[in-house]
């Protein structure tokens, strides 16, 4: 073989490798492309799903103040429930006192105005008995004087009739 032939069959060949390689790097360089791509997508979906959980978080902290503001309020408005009610019950263990005492007092009045009506029923009775007795003693009274007025008309009638024989 020529030297020459050598020559460009080695020159053929490096151009044929030559064409190979930068077939290859063609190759390469869309498949870098690709890669470079989806790292953008990859990187462009991560920062949407970092935005996506930064609001999260945003909402659930707005969501937690919510919540412990109205856990806040309800303990608050519990608190001031349990005082009025306290107060509420003090009043009335004051008034359930004071209606003790004025339970008892009409109990001692009650038996008071019994006793009394059971008095008042004996003094009427013997007022009664009484009265009855003077009516008796009146009637009686009354009876004696008109004896004793009859008799004495009775006296008197005989006087004059004993005088007018006389005269």
């Amino acid at each position: 073989m020529p030297p020459g032939d050598s020559r460009n069959v080695e020159l053929s060949r490096m151009k044929n490798k030559l064409i190979e390689l930068e077939g290859a790097l063609k190759e390469e360089k869309k498949v870098v492309a690709r890669l470079r791509d989806q790292g953008e997508k990859k990187l462009q979906q991560i920062m949407d799903v970092d935005t996506d959980i930064a609001a999260e978080q945003e909402r659930f902290r707005w969501a937690k103040e919510d919540w412990l503001f109205q856990v806040r309020s309800a303990e608050n408005d519990a608190s001031i429930k349990v005082a009025s009610m306290k107060e509420e019950q003090k009043n009335l263990l004051e008034e359930i006192s004071e209606f003790a005492v004025l339970q008892y007092e009409n109990e001692q009045l009650h038996i008071k105005l019994k006793n009394l009506s059971i008095e008042h029923k004996k003094v009427t009775q013997n007022q009664f008995e009484e009265r009855e007795k003077k009516k008796q003693r009146d009637f009686d009274l009354r009876m004696q004087m008109d004896e004793i007025f009859r008799k004495t008309l009775k006296n008197v009638d005989e006087n004059y009739e004993q005088q007018a024989v006389r005269v």
